[in-house]
């Protein structure tokens, strides 16, 4: 260690002298030599205030001094690299701590943010304590109506987003498709309007395949042709392998979905892996 290293200070002497100062040593750790003769502390010379020596006999015009002192470094305070230890007070630092094992920790843990070995922030703690995770979540809506043609699946046109926080919902291709493999919570409204339809039925499905129809409403009287289907369904979904949609089908005449924020929207988030 740089600190622990001893420290060196040579005097050229060029007039008689018994005052040795600039120093900055601990008393009990430091050698005199006089011309390579190593003195002797106490006899020879005097050295207890940290920043001065005094010889006992005066050095004169020609001669050498030398002093070389020790940094104090105290064993009993330290903890073994190789067996480990306790830390009495405060530790700070300004690195990255890397743990492989299981840490245990008897008092309370200070951090504003938690992040991964890439850097990446996976938890924020607000200053009201509130444990902000970062979240997998996405809300897609029709930003227009949508007609459909009677008796055929089609697939639900959610084309703008409200948010996307991983970027996993395919605008162009109305599809959800999640980087992280997890359960996610989905959830899918349509707005059925002005279509004077006797049927209309959610569908959802996974990779193209009939994953499961949601919800099914039906009307005796066409007249009621203006309805909500809505339907939630906890699905599992491998990362960026697999992708969710929503489909509509009427019975019938031509129907729409009606298209706005509050009316046909289709969202999901993580609930866990």
């Amino acid at each position: 260690l740089s600190n622990a290293a001893e420290r060196k200070q040579t005097y050229t002497i060029t007039t008689s002298t018994t005052s040795l100062t600039g120093l900055a040593y601990t008393p009990t750790k430091v050698h005199v030599f006089h011309n390579g003769v190593r003195l002797v502390d106490g006899t020879d010379y005097t050295a207890t205030n940290g920043t001065s020596i005094t010889l006992t006999n005066a050095a004169q015009n020609g001669d050498e001094v030398v002093v070389i002192s020790y940094p104090s470094f105290q064993t009993s305070d330290t903890v073994s690299a190789a067996n480990g230890g306790t830390f009495a007070g405060n530790v700070s630092m300004s690195g990255t701590l890397g743990v492989t094992g299981v840490t245990t920790l008897s008092s309370d843990l200070n951090v504003d943010t938690i992040k991964n070995t890439s850097g990446t922030t996976g938890l924020t703690i607000d200053s009201n304590g509130f444990v902000l995770p970062k979240a997998v979540a996405f809300s897609a809506y029709l930003s227009a109506n949508q007609s459909l043609t009677a008796a055929t699946w089609t697939k639900a046109a959610f084309n703008t987003e409200e948010y996307d926080t991983n970027s996993d919902f395919d605008t162009t291709n109305n599809r959800f498709l999640p980087s992280i493999a997890g359960y996610y919570q989905i959830n899918c409204s349509f707005a059925w309007f002005n279509g004077a339809s006797t049927a209309g039925l959610m569908e959802f499905r996974k990779n193209g395949s009939s994953y499961r129809q949601g919800a099914y409403t039906y009307h005796a009287d066409q007249s009621l042709d203006d309805y909500q289907l809505e339907a939630s369904i906890m699905v599992y979904m491998n990362g960026s392998t697999d992708y969710f949609e929503a489909w509509a089908y009427n019975v019938g005449t031509a129907n729409v979905l009606s298209g706005g924020i509050a009316n046909s929207y289709f969202q999901g988030f993580l609930v866990g892996v």
